[in-house]
């Protein structure tokens, strides 16, 4: 008979609340590359093949995350908000 602890449980109400923060952080670390990158002066396409390149590299091992078509769209988001 195995020991009660040699099972792990998992509390369903806790992997509820952090659903989704993985794909936040993913979300707010691109937002924040592609800020500092274009602070220190790469033009747009570069930052997007950049943080795209980046991102490959990160899961290389994995799957690429969802969030990796949407790294144009945040780049742009980020270019426009600072170039008003």
């Amino acid at each position: 008979m195995p020991f009660d602890w040699m099972s792990p449980k998992r509390n369903e109400a806790f992997v509820k609340t952090i659903a989704g923060r993985f794909d936040q952080m993913l979300r707010l670390e691109v937002e924040q590359r592609a800020r500092l990158l274009m602070n220190l002066g790469f033009a747009r396409d570069a930052v997007v093949k950049r943080l795209q390149d980046r991102m490959k590299w990160d899961f290389e091992t994995s799957k690429v995350p969802p969030l990796f078509k949407e790294v144009t769209s945040i780049v742009d988001r980020v270019f426009r908000r600072e170039h008003r």
